[in-house]
This record gives C-alpha cells, sequence and structure tokens, in this order.
C-alpha cells in the first residue's frame, strides 16, 4: 500500500456528522470501522480511511490497529488523535490557535522527540492555570493523553485487558519504564468535548469502571501507581524509580 498524505490518524466511532479534531485540523486521516465508512464519507471523503470491524468496536483494538496503520504507512511515527478536540490554547497568555498553527506546533514537536529519542509526545490537556510552570515549558515524565506522538518501533501495544478506560494511562506508564522518558509541551492546551465519559462521550464508562482499571493498573505493575483518597480523587505517582 501506498504511505498515507498524513501521518495523523483521528481515532473514530459514531461521529460521522462532525468529527470535532478534523473539523478542527482540516487535515490527517479518520480511522473508522469499515461498517461505518460509507456515513463518514458523504462528509469526509478520502480523509477517511477504515479499519475490519473485527479490529473495531473496543478502544484498545482499535488505538492498536491505528499502531499497525502508523507502522505500515508513516515509517513508524505519527500522530495518534482521540475524535473529541475541538481547540487549542497557548495556556499563557491565553490566546485560541487556529487548527493550521495547532498542526504546525505538532510537527515541530516531531522534531524534538525525534532529536531526544523519546518514543511517546504530546500537549498539556487541561486549561487549569495553577498546573502552567513558566519556567518548566517542557516536561520528561509528565502524562500525555488523547493527542499522542508514538514511534512504534519499540512493539508497545496498548494492554486489552485494561479496557474500557485507563488504556492511555497503562500505555503511558509503559513507554516511560521502556525509555525512561517522554515529552510533554506545557505551555499548549487542547480542549475536547463534553466531559471524557459522560453524556456526551461515546466512550460512556462510569466512575465504577475508572476506578477497576485503575486498581487493574496497580495489580498488573506490582505497586500502588494510583492512591484512591477518601473523597474520589486519586493521585499519581511515576513509576520509575529515580525519575
Amino acid at each position: 500500500m501506498h504511505k498515507r498524505k498524513s501521518n495523523i490518524y483521528i481515532i473514530s466511532y459514531k461521529r460521522w456528522n462532525v468529527c470535532y479534531t478534523y473539523d478542527f485540523l482540516k487535515t490527517g486521516n479518520i480511522v473508522v470501522p469499515q461498517s461505518q465508512e460509507n456515513e463518514y464519507k458523504k462528509r469526509y471523503g478520502d480523509a477517511v480511511l477504515s479499519i475490519p470491524d473485527k479490529m473495531d468496536g473496543n478502544v484498545c483494538k482499535k488505538r492498536n490497529a491505528t499502531l499497525d496503520l502508523i507502522t505500515k504507512h508513516s515509517n513508524g511515527k505519527g500522530w495518534m488523535l482521540d475524535d473529541d478536540i475541538k481547540k487549542a490554547y497557548w495556556k499563557k497568555p491565553k490566546r485560541l490557535l487556529t487548527g493550521n498553527e495547532f498542526v504546525e506546533h505538532m510537527e515541530r514537536m516531531e522534531i524534538m522527540a525525534n532529536d531526544i529519542n523519546s518514543k511517546l509526545a504530546g500537549f498539556e490537556y487541561t486549561m487549569d492555570m495553577l498546573k502552567y510552570k513558566d519556567f518548566q515549558p517542557f516536561s520528561l515524565n509528565k502524562r500525555i493523553f488523547h493527542c499522542l506522538y508514538i514511534n512504534t518501533n519499540d512493539g508497545i501495544r496498548f494492554d486489552i485487558n485494561i479496557a474500557p478506560v485507563g488504556e492511555d494511562l497503562d500505555f503511558f506508564y509503559q513507554k516511560i519504564n521502556s525509555s525512561r522518558h517522554v515529552l510533554k509541551e506545557n505551555r499548549i492546551a487542547y480542549v475536547t468535548q463534553g466531559n471524557e465519559g459522560g453524556e456526551t462521550s461515546v466512550i460512556g464508562y462510569s466512575k465504577e469502571e475508572q476506578k477497576k482499571a485503575l486498581e487493574l493498573i496497580n495489580k498488573k505493575y506490582g505497586r500502588k501507581l494510583i492512591d484512591f483518597k477518601p473523597d474520589g480523587k486519586y493521585i499519581f505517582k511515576m513509576p520509575i524509580n529515580g525519575i
């Protein structure tokens, strides 16, 4: 098969009327199950890239199928984005970025990640200014979700036993355990549609399912990477001693 025009892969499901991420970026491959391909193509045409239904239907299966697409079409280095990213900002000063500007920053992140041999890179995922660090524009050990630059050549996969939620956290833990660093841009944050797992999300997982997944991660690594607090909040710990 020929190489795809873009190394951006947007995983999508039942959002053929509004794939927020593609509408924002105006570029990329929208990865959908084959049974939904025709509906997506009515709006997004050649941007649609279908995979067999048996490789979809579970978020881990779909993410792993997308890793295969990155390996096959993009020389093992590409972006995996969720389909609900609506906008992005420079956090300080708060300035809205155009989709084209965000894509340019993605390209810069690729260069930096490749230069330092980082197998996982991405951006901030919250506009919470309390988490902004003036003198730390980049981090090498912070969690990254939703918008991931991935080098697949280390063979790391999403763990299907963690689904339907928490697979991206486990993927981060696998990556940082393997290469001992990731690359995160703290100055730029993206904003997603609705609350993750809420009524506006196709994921639709519950708080109980989230807690179960986090307990599975603790069990998998044989240590308490996630602490559960009485108020329902979680504290995430770094999985590598000395990092």
